[in-house]
């Protein structure tokens, strides 16, 4: 399959990458608990289920078992990867999480750790241990991301969903991990639709069945599964007619202007007029006047954020000035693609977008 699957992306970034190393040694100062044996017999029962429901899952590019250890504080990720038989850490999933790939030996291995607490013999990385609240897996809830958490999986026998798999430090792990997701997908009965393949970030559009997207619930390599971003009002809001809102005002003397590069808007939708400052169509040249482009949409996001509550209220009071160009043709159909219209627009790259006021 091709690497960038016909059409171009906005660069895109994890905003919490795995933590990368530190520079200088971290020392953590904890205390043992209050019955460091049963600590250790607790947390390999948690180690047992673990492995118990890897039998459940979908295996990933290799072998390697992934397991979440909770903290009661945090651990620098390569000190807990030492403390836990030298696994691999991928993601630190807030302040008080980690996921780690670690073979069977390297299980084997912290099992004796937690064996020798029980035992009360001297144990290396102690600390650490103590650190440790529990072990566990990655399940089904912790993939399923807000809407699909919502929402579940929708009624059509065949639907979209979002994929993001762990982000690996490894190029070349990385792009195994890719290749084996993908051979996976497309052996399934699914569809690749389109990818972000970044440092700590590779995102798919994938098409399947409820079926596929159950497994892919349990896919060890996915961290999370969503349904794709949409937008919608209730039919009550949507009949809100245009005599029930109060008058809208201007925005405020001195106001930010916020610019929107999109299909165009309808320059004189009630809502948007009053803040509306200028608009410009850089494809044609002409006067822009949008018929089915979702700029006016768009627009409307951007000069009032939530629609929904501005229509319950009955009141819309724009805080911006808002200003249009016109770069992209009025074509809508971007169900397929990551970052909506990106291939189906028609991008005109002869015209420079400056002159814009902002």
């Amino acid at each position: 399959m091709p690497e960038d699957y016909g059409h171009p992306h906005l660069e895109m970034t994890r905003e919490e990458p795995t933590t990368k190393p530190r520079p200088r040694r971290f020392t953590l100062r904890r205390d043992a608990p209050e019955d460091p044996s049963a600590h250790g017999k607790r947390l390999g029962e948690n180690l047992a289920r673990v492995r118990r429901a890897r039998m459940n899952y979908v295996a990933g590019y290799d072998e390697r078992c992934l397991i979440k250890l909770s903290l009661n504080e945090f651990v620098p990720p390569e000190d807990l990867a030492k403390a836990s038989a030298d696994v691999e850490v991928v993601s630190q999933e807030g302040k008080n999480i980690v996921l780690a790939f670690a073979t069977e030996e390297q299980l084997d291995a912290f099992e004796a750790k937690l064996a020798q607490l029980v035992d009360g013999s001297h144990v290396t990385y102690r600390t650490m241990i103590y650190a440790l609240e529990g072990i566990d897996h990655w399940t089904e809830r912790d993939r399923a991301g807000w809407a699909l958490g919502r929402d579940g999986f929708p009624e059509a026998p065949r639907f979209s969903l979002d994929v993001e798999l762990w982000p690996l430090s490894r190029e070349e792990d990385a792009k195994r991990e890719r290749g084996a997701f993908e051979e996976w997908v497309t052996a399934e009965g699914g569809k690749i639709l389109d990818r972000v393949a970044r440092p700590y970030l590779t995102l798919y559009r994938i098409r399947c069945d409820r079926d596929v997207a159950g497994r892919c619930l349990r896919h060890r390599d996915v961290r999370t599964v969503d349904l794709p971003p949409s937008a919608g009002l209730s039919l009550s809001l949507l009949a809100t007619p245009m005599q029930s809102l109060r008058p809208i005002p201007p925005p405020p003397e001195g106001a930010p202007g916020v610019a929107v590069l999109d299909t165009g808007i309808v320059a004189g939708h009630p809502v948007l007029a009053p803040a509306v400052g200028d608009t410009q169509d850089f494809v044609s040249g002409g006067a822009e006047a949008e018929q089915r482009g979702h700029g006016t949409f768009v627009a409307g996001i951007a000069l009032y954020d939530d629609i929904g509550a501005c229509l319950d209220r009955r009141t819309f009071a724009p805080q911006l000035r808002l200003f249009s160009g016109r770069i992209f043709e009025a074509v809508n159909r971007n169900d397929p693609t990551l970052l909506e219209g990106l291939q189906e627009v028609v991008w005109k790259p002869g015209r420079a977008v400056e002159g814009l006021p902002l």
